[in-house]
């Protein structure tokens, strides 16, 4: 497969994109949209590897990331009200 173009669209090509949150997807695109097999890597440095099936099976592993990023971010906002808080 060959490597996406640095402009235009990406299709049926190999590329890499970032998220604005940083997650970080390597892999196979097709019309603008990652399709078929790549990694995407999470801010956490946790990895999901998506296979030629698009990523179907893989929604709980996700799901359990972001739940673990969720109380996290309640966490430190609690404590930062704490902190601040009059």
């Amino acid at each position: 497969m060959p490597p996406c173009p640095e402009s235009g669209v990406w299709n049926y090509c190999f590329g890499t994109y970032t998220d604005d949150d940083g997650t970080r997807y390597v892999g196979e695109w097709k019309n603008d949209k990652s399709h078929g097999q790549g990694t995407e890597t999470y801010v956490s440095g946790a990895k999901s590897a998506i296979g030629a099936d698009g990523g179907h099976g893989r929604g709980q592993v996700i799901l359990q990331q972001r739940e673990r990023i969720k109380q996290k971010t309640i966490e430190t906002r609690r404590l930062h009200h704490l902190k601040y808080a009059a």
